[in-house]
């Protein structure tokens, strides 16, 4: 069984957890000193965040594939499955790759929260685009790498990093009433992580209400606020969602995908993926597969 690469952090600079990679340097690479092809389909253990400087990027995301003019930014979260366009012309760009670890060092707890939320793409659109605040974000992160190593290089870089993500933040909270810190948005994120533990067990979003001592008609309220979508269908996405990746990144028969899903009949996940994808799970193999 093949199963998709998870890729974890190898930094080739002196700042522990932070690196800049050139799209272009990497896709030489790929063929000498790289275990993965960049160009199928793997999954990052750490944060990264694409630009696009001088011409077009193509970049594949969880199914989606994203056009990035210049100076547009792609956020990929840990664990999304992501690739990079099989096109050279489109598969270009810079990565900024970062570690939790690194965030936790030089950010503080209530800038962390707001930028790593960021990455919640349940909530968030991963393309943005500001090309006065990508460009200046990247000039300045050079200028500081390209200086002698420093004991407080690592400090200077993740609060460049940091107001970066939180023009971001700011830019998406003056287009949404939806941004709020507070016991609703706890709750959400709860939510949220128990779908991800638990759904192969149960996709009954009255069983996740019980589990947060809340309401089901509560649950609903809350996840209507963040996603526009009530729990359930916000529990199906999710599965749907993992359903893909197994289909895409391993060689697991569709029978074997659907108990690995909570499926008891392999009948009942091809009707559910079905319904909800307009396709087959053969079907959507079988198109990702030819690209």
């Amino acid at each position: 069984m093949a199963e998709i690469p998870k890729i974890p952090f190898k930094g080739a600079r002196k700042i522990d957890d932070f690196e800049a990679v050139d799209v272009g340097e990497l896709m030489v690479k790929r063929s000498r000193d790289l275990d993965h092809d960049p160009t199928h389909p793997h999954q990052l253990l750490f944060y990264a965040i694409l630009i696009a400087h001088q011409r077009p990027v193509r970049h594949w995301l969880d199914f989606r594939e994203y056009h990035l003019q210049a100076g547009d930014s792609l956020l990929i979260a840990r664990g999304q499955v992501h690739a990079f366009s099989r096109h050279p012309a489109f598969a270009g760009g810079e990565l900024i790759l970062f570690t939790e670890n690194f965030l936790l060092r030089h950010v503080g707890p209530s800038t962390l929260a707001k930028i790593t939320r960021l990455y919640n793409y349940d909530l968030n659109q991963a393309q943005y685009s500001n090309p006065a605040a990508t460009t200046s974000f990247a000039e300045q992160l050079h200028h500081e790498l390209q200086r002698p190593h420093g004991i407080l290089q690592g400090d200077i870089l993740a609060h460049l990093l940091a107001l970066y993500l939180l023009r971001i933040e700011a830019d998406h909270q003056s287009q949404s009433t939806n941004y709020r810190f507070d016991r609703q948005y706890e709750l959400f994120a709860a939510f949220r992580s128990l779908v991800a533990t638990h759904y192969v067990t149960t996709r009954n979003a009255r069983d996740f209400a019980e589990q947060l001592d809340i309401s089901y008609k509560h649950l609903n309220e809350i996840c209507k606020s963040f996603t526009r979508r009530t729990a359930k269908a916000f529990i199906d996405a999710h599965v749907v969602l993992e359903a893909k990746r197994k289909l895409v990144a391993t060689s697991l028969s569709v029978k074997e995908i659907a108990f690995s899903c909570g499926f008891d009949e392999p009948t009942n996940f091809l009707k559910y993926f079905r319904n909800r994808t307009g396709k087959t799970p053969v079907t959507f193999r079988e198109e990702l597969a030819r690209g």
